[in-house]
């Protein structure tokens, strides 16, 4: 949850997040709103509590709207879910402002280590630009923070199935009345696009690292259906929980991890074979990420300066940490771990 007040304490706006995304808001003036968003996280709906559209946009391939419908429900979170400057029609990235009329940053991109071009990636013109958005490519790529390293959306396609469950928790009466309208309609196109997309699967409920199914399904204790089952070669055996690996993972670039001695003994690295394209690459390594977490025990990264401040924060292991972080776990630079939410 997090709470907007004006200057005088007075609450504005409540927003209700999910997986670090954002899916509802409460307001004392309009009540409450959900957001259903497409795969870039852009607020592509906005409903009240009974399923009425609010605010419809479609968004051009670098950010600007196409409004459908406004009702002045005040929205301020536009292209890919950032805060957009009603004065200036800028979104706010967090590191830099992003202007969708000229598709550009309006300032460079920097990096909290000295270096000539941050981010850059020399095979690869594109990310030479320090102004340039996602490398001129924002149909598939979403950048979570304003910094050059862009990354695939492929978590971001849930955000309908999240607002979806939001709604169910927050009023289930809403959400049989919304199940029937056009609204309801364009969430469950959603919904079944998301659940076709996203590859993870989906973890106990209640786990810190909500995933998604590949195919139809909701939220299930996979270990207990699996309990229900009798084994074909073991009459009347129960298939049981896999006992939780003890040993600690390492996580950081690859070069960090194909050093001589790099692992030390209990420690192992993620298993991930390349499967052929970026996206499957991330799908795979965020999901294999999720089940270290869902262990418990602390995440040593390896790319790391000698007073044990971070490095390397780019590609695949900038993703890495940024999802350590929306799920509550903290860095301690003392010991290069990773640890656990409490």
């Amino acid at each position: 949850m997090l709470e907007e007040t004006d200057l005088s304490g007075t609450l504005q706006n409540e927003y209700v997040f999910f997986g670090g995304k954002r899916v509802a808001r409460y307001s004392a003036t309009n009540g409450y709103s959900f957001y259903f968003s497409d795969h870039l996280g852009s607020a592509d709906v906005v409903t009240d509590a009974l399923g009425n559209i609010k605010e419809e946009s479609d968004y051009y391939p670098f950010g600007g709207e196409r409004i459908v419908t406004d009702l002045g429900i005040g929205n301020n979170y536009k292209f890919t879910g950032k805060e957009r400057d009603p004065e200036t029609g800028c979104d706010y990235f967090g590191a830099r402002y992003y202007c969708n009329p000229i598709g550009r940053f309006i300032t460079p991109d920097w990096a909290a280590a000295p270096t000539a071009v941050p981010y850059a990636h020399f095979g690869n013109p594109q990310s030479l630009n320090l102004y340039s958005y996602v490398q001129n490519n924002p149909t598939t790529f979403g950048d979570p923070d304003g910094h050059q390293e862009p990354i695939e959306n492929t978590v971001e396609v849930g955000l309908g199935w999240a607002a979806w469950e939001a709604l169910k928790e927050l009023s289930p009466h809403a959400a049989g009345i919304l199940a029937g309208t056009a609204a309801g309609l364009w969430i469950k196109s959603k919904v079944d696009s998301a659940r076709d997309t996203i590859t993870d699967v989906l973890n106990h409920p209640g786990s810190a690292a909500p995933t998604f199914c590949a195919s139809p399904c909701g939220p299930v204790d996979q270990y207990q259906m699996q309990s229900n089952n009798t084994n074909a070669n073991e009459p009347g055996h129960t298939t049981q929980p896999p006992v939780p690996d003890k040993s600690t993972v390492v996580i950081g670039k690859v070069a960090d991890l194909n050093k001589p001695g790099a692992l030390q003994p209990g420690e192992r690295k993620l298993d991930l074979p390349n499967q052929g394209s970026p996206k499957a690459n991330w799908a795979q390594n965020s999901s294999k990420l999720r089940e270290a977490m869902n262990e418990g025990n602390p995440i040593r990264d390896a790319a790391v300066n000698k007073d044990g401040t971070l490095r390397d924060n780019t590609g695949f292991l900038r993703a890495e940490r940024n999802e350590l972080r929306n799920k509550g776990w903290t860095y301690d630079k003392k010991t290069t771990t990773w640890n656990a939410p409490q």
